[in-house]
C-alpha cells in the first residue's frame, strides 16, 4: 500500500495518472485509502485478485493499480505485476522526490490490520449477511471504530471459511473484536 502511494504521487506529478485514478482491492489498508483521499486521488475498489484490478484499470483507463499481496500494475509498462518493474518505479519516485525510502514511507499511516478466519460449512459461507445478530455486531464495531478503522467480512472463494478483517488504531482492541466476531460466525454457521 505504501509503495502504491509513493508511486502514485510520482505518476501524478509527472501527469501519467489520468484523472488521478488508482485501482486497488477491498483488502487495501484504511491508511492507504485515507492518504489517497487526502492527496486528491480517485480510488476505484475491486474484489481481491490482480485480474480484477487489471479489468477495472482497463475499464476506467487507470494506469496504476495493485493489491496488498504486492502485485502492482504499471499499465504504461505492462498488464501484470512485476517485482523488478515495481522496484525500479519506486527508486525513480524516491530519486525524483529527493526523499529517502523511510521519509516517503513515513508520510503514509498504515493502520494495524487483523485477519481472523471463521470456520463454516461450505453451504453457509454467504449466510452470515442475513443474520441479524451478526449484522448488529458488525454495526457496533463500525460505530466504535468510527473513521479510524473499518470492518471487512468476506467469504473465501476457495475454503469453507469467512474472513473477518478489522483495522483500527489499537491492535489489541481490533484483535479482540475480530476474534469475537469470527467466533460468532463460526458458532452460527459451522
Amino acid at each position: 500500500d505504501k509503495l502504491m502511494c509513493i508511486c502514485a504521487q510520482m505518476m501524478k506529478q509527472r501527469d501519467e495518472l489520468p484523472e488521478n485514478k488508482v485501482v486497488s482491492t477491498v483488502m487495501s489498508n484504511a491508511g492507504f485509502l485515507k492518504y489517497l483521499s487526502k492527496e486528491g486521488f480517485n480510488l476505484e475498489i475491486t474484489s481481491v485478485g490482480d485480474r480484477y484490478v487489471l479489468d477495472k484499470m482497463l475499464e476506467e483507463g487507470a494506469m496504476l493499480g495493485g493489491e496488498q499481496s504486492g502485485h502492482i500494475i504499471f499499465r504504461n509498462h505492462a498488464t501484470t505485476g512485476d517485482g523488478i518493474l515495481s522496484g525500479l518505479q519506486l527508486l525513480q519516485a524516491l530519486i525524483l522526490s529527493g526523499k529517502s525510502a523511510s521519509e516517503a514511507s513515513d508520510e503514509i499511516e498504515i493502520f494495524p490490520q487483523v485477519l481472523k478466519n471463521a470456520m463454516v460449512r461450505i453451504e453457509n459461507k454467504s449466510k452470515f449477511t442475513k443474520d441479524a445478530d451478526i449484522s448488529d455486531a458488525i454495526d457496533e464495531i463500525k460505530e466504535e471504530l468510527g473513521e479510524n478503522g473499518r470492518v471487512l467480512i468476506r467469504p473465501s472463494s476457495t475454503e469453507p471459511i469467512v474472513r473477518v478483517m478489522i483495522e483500527g488504531q489499537d491492535e489489541a482492541d481490533i484483535t479482540a473484536k475480530a476474534q469475537k466476531l469470527a467466533r460468532l460466525i463460526t458458532k452460527r454457521f459451522s
